[in-house]
């Protein structure tokens, strides 16, 4: 919304100054000033997406973990017995290491993370990740609680979601195409 006020706002600007001109001859040059300042406020959100190299990351590798499951459960609904195996342990390793990845990106300690996966063949979400369940070290030596499925920090007495997990739940979610329910956080 902000974005769009800022549009209206030079747009006003920019017939104010021309009726402001003393002389009409530089009606053409005001113009092209303000159309490329108008140009740039139009794109800039585009251009702070691009310069927070944060995101970009975040897109790149939500759609690489979205191709990859639906890659994975191609290829596990057409192999059996130790190969199936074989790929749904390499399957869960490649995804506890990327999750305890996120864990250390939002400055917490992971310890475990086990992935259950949907391998009810009848099911449409067949191989897909069902739940998660993430252990975490605490190392601020503050005492977190679980409260009707969000995860809170209890600090004297004062309780207030933590950003840091509801972010990387979020993160999850997002990434896994689950919803918050599916995930387990447990603070030792």
């Amino acid at each position: 919304m902000e974005w769009v006020k800022q549009i209206f706002v030079t747009g006003i600007m920019t017939e104010l100054i021309l009726h402001l001109l003393p002389d009409k001859k530089y009606d053409k040059y005001v113009r092209l000033i303000c159309g490329v300042i108008l140009t740039m406020v139009c794109i800039s959100p585009i251009l702070s997406f691009f310069s927070n190299k944060n995101n970009i990351k975040n897109y790149i590798n939500i759609f690489e973990k979205v191709g990859q499951k639906y890659d994975y459960q191609t290829m596990i609904g057409n192999m059996q017995g130790a190969d199936q195996s074989y790929y749904i342990q390499n399957y869960i390793e490649v995804n506890s290491k990327y999750i305890n990845e996120l864990v250390l990106e939002e400055g917490l300690n992971p310890v475990d993370c086990k992935i259950v996966l949907d391998m009810d063949e009848n099911s449409e979400t067949y191989g897909s990740i069902k739940t998660i369940a993430l252990t975490i070290a605490d190392g601020k030596n503050s005492c977190y609680e679980k409260n009707d499925g969000r995860l809170i920090l209890n600090q004297n007495g004062v309780k207030q979601y933590s950003e840091e997990l509801l972010a990387l739940v979020e993160t999850i979610c997002v990434t896994y195409e689950m919803d918050k329910d599916s995930i387990c956080v447990k603070i030792t």
